[in-house]
């Protein structure tokens, strides 16, 4: 069933078809002895004796530890604070069209009476906000809300290592294997991405370790 499944990297780790050329399938294979034969020994007997994958006991969908250390982690990160999952859409409130009209006006001082007139010279700016009244405009405002919690990640282990280089260098690994874009539109960024560029998170790490 699996090797006939197209979606999937598996018929490339067997060799039953062509290999896609962003998988390293040789560092997988070498961890069952680099053959496909060998790898596919490895899951037939995993299968066959079922598999316990240690994602189960990840608490609040970071920490993957004991009680003991989890009750740790939580007194060193301030103590008050609570490790039970809270979805980031519960931090949302609805917003008003006038709501948002004011928000896309802000930053380039635009009334929102200005950009709700139909002929209104701030066209691309009304075609914006009616863009986020129109789809669901929570998207954007989740990414930013989990852009702001990676920042806060990454400061805190910039103070924690007391060093940015580690992190900076695995940042850039990171952008040269996955070949990302490191200067995208920031309207663009500011709307499609959960994580800020590697550009924009390297310069805050140095702004924090600083």
């Amino acid at each position: 069933m699996l090797e006939r499944y197209p979606w999937s990297t598996f018929r490339g780790y067997l060799g039953v078809s062509w290999r896609k050329p962003w998988v390293n399938y040789d560092e997988v294979l070498a961890q069952t002895g680099g053959s496909s034969r060998k790898y596919r020994a490895f899951l037939q007997d995993a299968i066959g004796q079922g598999y316990a994958t240690p994602w189960e006991k990840l608490k609040a969908q970071v920490v993957l530890a004991n009680d003991e250390f989890v009750a740790k982690l939580s007194k060193s990160l301030g103590g008050g604070g609570s490790l039970r999952e809270q979805p980031s859409a519960k931090a949302i409130e609805k917003l008003t069209a006038e709501q948002v009209l004011r928000t896309v006006g802000r930053y380039p001082k635009i009334k929102p009476e200005e950009l709700a007139r139909r002929r209104t010279p701030f066209r691309d700016y009304r075609a914006m906000a009616m863009e986020l009244m129109s789809t669901p405009w929570t998207v954007p405002l989740i990414n930013l809300l989990s852009r702001k919690h990676e920042y806060e990640a990454d400061c805190f282990a910039a103070l924690t290592l007391r060093d940015s280089k580690p992190m900076e260098e695995a940042l850039v690994n990171l952008t040269i294997k996955n070949l990302s874009n490191l200067t995208p539109h920031p309207w663009y960024s500011a709307y499609h991405y959960s994580h800020p560029t590697r550009t924009e998170r390297i310069e805050a790490i140095r702004q924090c370790a600083a």
